[in-house]
């Protein structure tokens, strides 16, 4: 018989066919040979079925399992024709991308960038990051503030924080928002904020009035960080006691560095994401983008956004919910926030001078670091959380990185970018007076203060000029510190 013949055959006359014919006869039909190639793929990798090979497979390219029903993977399996691991993996790959739902925080991101330009998304992660970490972790409470100028889009991403159990949200505060001293504090706002997150687009018209009034506020926002608030008030209520935990997402400018300097001293319980500095072409393109807006109508971008919002949160309870398990960071990266925050808290520590002579007031030690590594170490686990990842990634880091970098002022962050220029020849006063336009005692304020956090080294220089013998300071970055800083400080 012929190989062209070899299959016309009748049930009357059927051909009398060798072993290996009858096994090419048997892998002509499509189900049967895909079965033989799932008998051959038990006996080579030992595994059970098709669709344990093509979880493996996709296993291997690092993608989700769950999105991908087993019932699914066996019917597409059986029609098409897989030829290897590589061909397993490469179709499995396909269903996981059309079966996979976008997160609600990418989505958010496509959805936010139509309404305004955005040149670094990570301010929205970070928020939201803050968000998680409040609902699903029991660590200390996430108190974040988005600085930037007016119309950069932080009072948009905290008007979308919606939802009706988890976010409160507080048009204004004042020394008698949050505890009221009238019939045991029942009427408060404190208890009712117990399990919440507390939401202020602007603190700035608090920070504009008088000095002794902000400083109340954050005084009671202080004692309140820990959950448990004692008062007295002469009002008939000789001790008022309210247990509450809950977080604050707050929009403030750039004043807030001024109050920085005035309340860090006290102890800092905020975290900071500074949304990035904007070039020309920046700000043209978000004009631009507000010009398309006023056609589309405000009201429609507040409602799809509070939409993504809530969606994001309901996310983020649902995660709760599953009690999923936290995603933690490994040995390498704990010790590298460790040095991360044991330097942003000597940077960022005040040194108190006298009001005549501008020396320092006392001999004040650093901020230790142990609430700030507590406060990144949350935030970042929150963005993890975000993207639902099981483990800490890079991005997730980096997010951290940036807060703690961001809880500097401004101007301190300009300063130590310059003195990691000028390292290792170091920076004198004078370049500090040329290069930030200040006087120079300003400038000896800033650099002793460096060198009193034990930041930078300070060698001195006897020289002479006309008016005689005077001796020139020069400031180096410690050695310890460079190389952390040049990461830290790199952008």
């Amino acid at each position: 018989m012929s190989n062209k013949n070899m299959f016309k055959w009748s049930f009357d006359n059927p051909p009398k066919l060798t072993l290996k014919q009858k096994f090419y006869r048997k892998m002509r039909h499509p189900f049967r040979k895909r079965k033989y190639l799932a008998h051959q793929f038990q006996k080579w990798f030992g595994i059970d079925s098709l669709a344990v090979m093509m979880r493996r497979a996709l296993e291997r390219a690092n993608k989700t399992l769950e999105v991908i029903p087993t019932d699914i993977i066996k019917k597409r399996a059986m029609r098409k024709h897989l030829y290897g691991a590589g061909r397993f993996a490469l179709g499995v790959v396909t269903m996981a991308k059309k079966a996979k739902k976008p997160l609600p925080i990418k989505k958010y991101h496509r959805i936010a960038a139509k309404y305004f330009h955005i040149k670094n998304s990570m301010y929205i992660d970070i928020a939201y990051g803050a968000v998680a970490a409040n609902i699903c972790l029991d660590s200390d409470p996430v108190w974040l503030g988005l600085v930037g100028p007016s119309g950069c889009g932080k009072t948009d991403t905290i008007e979308s924080m919606n939802h009706e159990k988890y976010i409160r949200k507080v048009s204004q505060l004042t020394p008698n928002t949050l505890v009221s001293g009238l019939h045991d504090g029942k009427k408060s706002l404190l208890p009712d904020l117990d399990g919440t997150i507390m939401t202020i687009e602007d603190i700035s018209p608090l920070l504009s009035t008088h000095r002794d009034a902000a400083r109340k506020v954050f005084g009671q926002l202080r004692a309140m960080y820990t959950g448990h608030y004692i008062a007295d008030y002469g009002s008939g209520v000789k001790k008022l006691e309210i247990w509450s935990k809950f977080g604050i997402v707050f929009g403030v400018t750039e004043v807030i560095d001024i109050h920085k300097r005035m309340l860090g001293p006290l102890g800092e319980r905020f975290l900071f994401c500074r949304f990035p500095i904007l070039s020309r072409d920046d700000r043209l393109k978000m004009a631009r983008k507000a010009q398309k807006l006023s056609k589309i109508g405000q009201t429609k971008k507040k409602q799809n956004l509070a939409t993504l919002g809530n969606n994001i949160i309901n996310d983020i309870v649902c995660y709760r919910d599953k009690k999923t398990k936290t995603p933690e960071l490994t040995e390498q990266q704990h010790e590298k926030l460790v040095l991360v925050a044991d330097l942003v808290s000597r940077l960022r520590t005040h040194i108190l001078r006298d009001r005549y002579t501008h020396d320092p007031a006392y001999d004040l030690q650093p901020e230790t670091p142990t609430r700030l590594v507590q406060n990144l170490e949350s935030v970042i686990q929150g963005v993890a959380i975000l993207y639902k990842r099981t483990s800490i990634s890079r991005y997730a880091m980096k997010c951290g990185y940036k807060t703690a970098v961001d809880c500097l002022t401004g101007q301190n962050q300009k300063l130590i970018r310059f003195l990691i220029e000028k390292y290792p020849k170091g920076t004198s006063i004078k370049d500090i007076h040329v290069n930030f336009g200040v006087v120079n005692k300003t400038a000896s304020d800033w650099l002793e203060d460096l060198f009193i956090n034990k930041i930078t080294l300070r060698k001195e220089t006897p020289t002479h000029d006309s008016w005689g013998p005077k001796t020139i300071k020069t400031y180096t970055i410690d050695k310890i510190y460079i190389k952390l800083m040049r990461e830290l400080f790199s952008e």
